[in-house]
């Protein structure tokens, strides 16, 4: 069934009953969708119009052969993924996170000695690209000593891996072999925690074409799949909350109350920083949480430095707390850049780079504490630079 004619079926009551008769999915997917029947979603028009094996997408449709014989499918892209109830997490996680762990660490110059951190974060490019195989089947480093020089931290940061990053990036990572013992390796380099993988979801196809339901159940299902391969390689596990509607939103309610463990999770903000679209998506957050009932820990990956502030105050308004996860800091001294009073970047041109970046860290979780001196987690809020105050 091409596109048109799924819209035109949509319009002759294409409904919950279709899909319970037609789709494997249902039970977990719950049907009624605007997508449905989930087949391609590309115009018949569209040069990627059934070219599964070069589509991003995964549809019910999908269907990949290489000389006569087929090596991919829809059912195998859901099999390989894994059921909310088929994820038990246990955190036993023993830490007092600070405010504030930069990212990019690797980017400080080797002249500048050791970044003075007790936490650094190494995100999905760099635990991709450089921390595991990378293009090549040989590790690059040989021991923890040699992850942290690259990092530019010392033997005393403690490490923990984000698993944010470039579609593609994921892909490569999805289609390794053996990710537990990737997983495994991240742990010998001195790693104590990751967060799941950011597999995209989304409503619109680069077409404007509505993405199907059946993909976005797919990248779900492959998310508890890394955050269950996370936990067997022996790392604390962290899922990564994101959802697009309410039943999906309603999983995680669910899941969250079987697993009472869980409070420490992450949200990615890097294509949502700052804005309305940001503001919607925190409040849709911590709306969630009060949900489940209880209080969480959130690693709020990516959002800009005007409102990460005002994230940590919120979640501190509902008894929760957060560290903030971002290059920001880093990348902007590296650049040249200080930040000003309203933490805009502007030209020092007479300062050192390394010297830039300490006191754009050092401003940022100044604000970062002012933002929750008021609420009761300030008793337990931390810095992260080993030079200031804790």
């Amino acid at each position: 069934m091409d596109y048109e004619i799924s819209q035109l079926s949509l319009i002759g009551g294409l409904n919950d009953t279709f899909c319970q008769r037609h789709c494997f999915a249902f039970a977990k997917c719950g049907g009624g969708y605007a997508t449905a029947p989930c087949q391609c979603a590309w115009k018949m028009s569209s040069p990627s119009y059934r070219k599964c094996g070069a589509c991003y997408l995964i549809c019910l449709q999908r269907e990949v052969v290489t000389r006569n014989r087929p090596i991919d499918n829809a059912r195998q892209q859901y099999i390989a993924g894994l059921d909310w109830q088929d994820l038990a997490l246990s955190q036993r996680i023993e830490a007092d996170f600070p405010l504030f762990i930069p990212a990019r660490t690797a980017d400080f110059p080797a002249g500048g000695g050791l970044l003075p951190l007790r936490w650094a974060a190494a995100d999905g490019t760099q635990v991709i690209d450089r921390l595991l195989a990378g293009r090549t089947a040989t590790p690059k480093f040989t021991s923890p000593a040699q992850v942290r020089a690259h990092l530019r931290v010392s033997e005393n940061c403690r490490l923990l891996a984000i698993m944010n990053t470039q579609d593609k990036l994921l892909e490569r990572f999805w289609a390794m072999r053996d990710r537990i013992g990737k997983f495994q390796r991240l742990a010998s380099y001195g790693f104590e925690l990751s967060t799941g993988a950011t597999f995209s979801v989304t409503e619109d196809t680069t077409e404007n074409t509505p993405v199907p339901r059946f993909h976005n159940l797919v990248m779900q299902r492959r998310h508890l799949r890394v955050v269950q391969e996370i936990q067997q390689a022996g790392l604390a596990s962290v899922p990564n909350l994101y959802w697009l509607d309410e039943y999906e939103e309603q999983q995680w309610i669910t899941w969250f109350a079987r697993n009472s463990t869980v409070r420490y999770v992450s949200r990615d903000f890097t294509r949502t920083r700052q804005g309305i679209a940001f503001e919607e998506k925190l409040v849709a957050l911590i709306r969630m949480l009060n949900q489940v009932g209880r209080s969480f820990h959130v690693f709020l990956i990516g959002p800009g430095p005007a409102v990460a502030a005002k994230s940590l105050s919120c979640l501190a308004a509902h008894g929760h707390t957060g560290t903030i996860i971002t290059s920001d800091p880093i990348l902007q001294g590296m650049n040249g850049k200080l930040y000003n009073a309203t933490f805009r970047a502007t030209s020092a041109p007479a300062r050192t780079k390394p010297d830039v970046v300490l006191e754009n860290i050092e401003l940022f979780e100044t604000q970062l504490l002012n933002s929750v001196a008021n609420y009761p987690s300030f008793a337990k809020a931390s810095r992260n630079l080993a030079l200031s105050p804790a």
